[in-house]
């Protein structure tokens, strides 16, 4: 199984706001009732910028945004300690926003990744559940994170969206960017810490946009008042533009629920893939 929705009750909402109102209020029942039985998590993380990518305004993060963590540990994350996590949600506890399975030690054997993130997504941290022990990571300016089969061995990545502490223009405070980490048989490493992506980052997902069964990073951009899709292949050493597309602004988001690598464009979930060097985004029949 590669994946499945990692999405609470308000992001089905957001992504099914395309179906008829009793179908989705049906969707939101069924996902809250069923969410903590779910083994098989797509993406954790992320929030709703419908309004600010509506705007289109020149930046990839909202001015009212709480300021990023740093890598220390802040008030509003549970320090990452046994008193602290507690994957069943046990009282007193902090429970996880949400768990990921992977295959990060290219075993055969899925990795369980709990992801904690603070209420207002701006810090977070990591504990994997191995058979032999655990690792739990340091808190990071966390805001989501997604498995992904960047190269050709058998190891599942992470790809992690992250808040840098450094500020570029025409960003009002420090910007949105990608980490990855790997498996080095002891915990989790980092194998690449972007500065920054091509242009501002509002958002990503994963997907297999060109089909030869690796995972590319799909990421929302914003610039200037327009707007793109952009594919990223990864060459082992960081990511390089595969194809981006223009879109419209209005009501661009990555869907938290459904298909893998898909986004709202115009009010359609569309697919990214690339032929012939250029992006196509195909509409997604429901």
């Amino acid at each position: 199984m590669r994946r499945t929705a990692c999405a609470d009750c308000p992001a089905v909402v957001q992504c099914g706001s395309l179906m008829p109102l009793r179908r989705r209020l049906a969707r939101c029942a069924l996902a809250a009732f069923a969410a903590p039985l779910l083994p098989y998590l797509a993406a954790c993380g992320g929030e709703d910028r419908t309004a600010e990518v509506a705007d289109a305004v020149p930046r990839a993060v909202d001015a009212g945004a709480a300021t990023p963590a740093q890598d220390g540990a802040p008030a509003s994350v549970a320090p990452a300690d046994d008193s602290s996590i507690d994957g069943g949600g046990g009282a007193g506890r902090q429970a996880p926003a949400c768990v990921l399975a992977a295959d990060l030690e290219g075993d055969g054997v899925a990795e369980r990744i709990e992801v904690y993130l603070s209420p207002d997504r701006a810090s977070g941290f990591l504990h994997v559940v191995r058979p032999a022990d655990d690792w739990t990571s340091p808190i990071w300016p966390l805001w989501k994170a997604a498995p992904a089969r960047l190269d050709g061995d058998l190891r599942t990545e992470l790809v992690l969206g992250v808040r840098a502490r450094s500020r570029r223009e025409p960003e009002v405070e420090p910007h949105r960017t990608i980490r990855v980490l790997g498996a080095d048989g002891r915990g989790l490493r980092e194998l690449w810490r972007g500065s920054a992506l091509a242009r501002p980052l509002l958002d990503f997902t994963i997907g297999d946009v060109d089909h030869d069964g690796l995972d590319e990073l799909i990421s929302l951009d914003a610039l200037g008042g327009r707007c793109w899709v952009t594919a990223y292949r990864w060459n082992g050493f960081g990511f390089y533009g595969l194809a981006r597309a223009v879109v419209e602004c209005r009501g661009l988001a990555v869907c938290a629920e459904g298909l893998p690598g898909s986004v709202v464009v115009e009010g359609r979930r569309r697919t990214p893939v690339v032929r012939n060097g250029a992006l196509e985004l195909e509409e997604v029949v429901e």
